[in-house]
């Protein structure tokens, strides 16, 4: 980021404010989320019904970032563990 910072989760640009439609274009906000109920050592998300689907989303304003690093196969689409954490080797 802008300041030095780092900002790290699963990208969402399409997502709006309320979180709940798609607009198809992105804005000038990408919403970064991670699992809200995920047992890390089992990488199994966990609780009851739709819960454990819950997720948190952070907005990141795009005028701030300076660089992106993108993992192309990640879980769950291609078959990884299951996971919050991000491992950035140089």
């Amino acid at each position: 980021m802008k300041n030095g910072s780092v900002q790290i989760g699963f990208a969402d640009p399409y997502r709006v404010h309320n979180q709940s439609e798609y607009t198809g274009e992105v804005k000038d906000i990408i919403y970064l989320w991670t699992w809200d109920n995920i047992d890390e050592t089992t990488h199994q998300l966990v609780g009851n019904g739709d819960d454990k689907y819950s997720q948190t989303y952070i907005p990141v304003k795009i005028e701030y970032i300076t660089q992106i690093d993108a993992i192309v196969f990640s879980n769950p689409r291609w078959g990884g563990l299951l996971t919050n954490k991000f491992y950035i080797d140089k």
